[in-house]
């Protein structure tokens, strides 16, 4: 039970991370390549004046869904952690 509520915790943590990671170095490629990184539909432009032409949309509105599912997976692996430490008389 220990390992699930570890898991809740950490899985999540870790998918976040993975995906920012992954999102900076497509936009670093694509500002490299001389586009513009379009936030909201997740493409290199070449169509737009320079790396300013598209405004970046914030990670939380663009992958709000996850990011409650994670975090409700983090609160329910720190319960279900608080939940295996209680020792039964």
């Amino acid at each position: 039970m220990k390992l699930l509520a570890k898991a809740l915790i950490v899985v999540p943590i870790l998918l976040v991370m993975g995906r920012c990671t992954f999102e900076y170095f497509v936009v670093d490629r694509c500002f490299d390549a001389g586009g513009a990184y379009d936030y909201v539909q997740g493409v290199c432009r070449s169509d737009t004046s320079g790396p300013l032409g598209v405004s970046p949309a914030p990670y939380y509105e663009r992958f709000s869904f996850w990011l409650i599912i994670g975090m409700a997976s983090v609160l329910a692996g720190i319960a279900l952690l608080n939940v295996s430490d209680r020792k039964v008389p």
